[in-house]
């Protein structure tokens, strides 16, 4: 139990009351304020550490690095160390489209179909990166692991840019 102040007369009132002894009016207490759950503060943190990984990475060579037009031409590079990106490569564009809409649902995302792609460069570990466009206007940047089963981890651009206050999405790097 604690006072608060009546919002009419001032005098110390129980919170815990539901009008002021005094004057009749009724008290208005605030409700404590939520705060974020263990797993949203994982999430963001998690979240920020990738961005910043992005936008921190280092070691990239001109070698390492591939560029696509926004409309989501195929990249003209090297991609030795990462199979699954060489894989994704190596598609044409509607396929590869196709099959990055198939990921996103498997993820859970309803990205019905990719209507727009683009593969933004690979950091120091191979690890490829690409930017995607669904149907339902939601774009997304997908990093495709370079390891043995090309694993992938994606993130919301919207949330990209409301953590960061801009979008590391649809840049090449």
């Amino acid at each position: 139990m604690a006072l608060v102040k009546c919002s009419e007369c001032g005098s110390d009132v129980s919170d815990l009351a539901k009008s002021c002894p005094k004057c009749g009016a009724p008290v208005a207490v605030e409700a404590p304020k939520k705060r974020a759950s263990g797993c949203t503060v994982a999430i963001l943190v998690g979240v920020g550490i990738f961005i910043l990984a992005l936008i921190f990475s280092s070691g990239r060579t001109p070698s390492d690095t591939q560029t696509a037009s926004s409309t989501g031409s195929s990249a003209t590079s090297s991609t030795s160390g990462n199979p699954a990106h060489a894989g994704l490569l190596a598609l044409s564009m509607t396929e590869r489209n196709a099959t990055l809409a198939k990921l996103m649902q498997s993820s859970g995302e309803r990205c019905r179909s990719v209507t727009r792609s683009m593969y933004q460069g690979q950091d120091a570990d191979n690890n490829a990166y690409w930017s995607l466009a669904c149907a339902n206007r939601r774009e997304y940047q997908v990093m495709i692991r370079a390891d043995a089963s090309g694993s992938t981890r994606y993130l919301d651009c919207a949330a990209v840019k409301a953590l960061i206050g801009r979008s590391e999405c649809w840049k090449a790097f």
